[in-house]
């Protein structure tokens, strides 16, 4: 498992853009009322873990966006994707 687990190879990473971002799991602004994800709230927590040992071993390419309110849903995926477009473009060398 760890041998395909990005925290386990954040050392391999570091020199490697690396995207991440997500909500909370609890309502946010692109939610119906009430909406809420325990599996956000927990791909929330990995996040978090990753972004501090990217960060622990000197990752040069990190950017994170941890926006708080917001469940697993496609619109915020597609808010992200269009926010990291540009980088992930970029890291294939292609215009952005």
């Amino acid at each position: 498992w760890e041998a395909h687990d990005p925290y386990h190879l954040a050392k391999r990473l570091r020199s490697i853009p690396v995207y991440l971002s997500c909500g909370d799991g609890t309502t946010g602004p692109l939610d119906t009322p009430g909406a809420t994800s325990a599996l956000e709230a927990d791909f929330n927590r990995q996040n978090q873990a990753l972004a501090a040992e990217l960060r622990r071993v000197g990752a040069r390419h990190l950017t994170t966006n941890f926006y708080g309110p917001g469940t697993h849903g496609w619109a915020y995926w597609e808010r992200e994707l269009h926010a990291s477009l540009p980088m992930l473009l970029g890291a294939l060398g292609l215009p952005g």
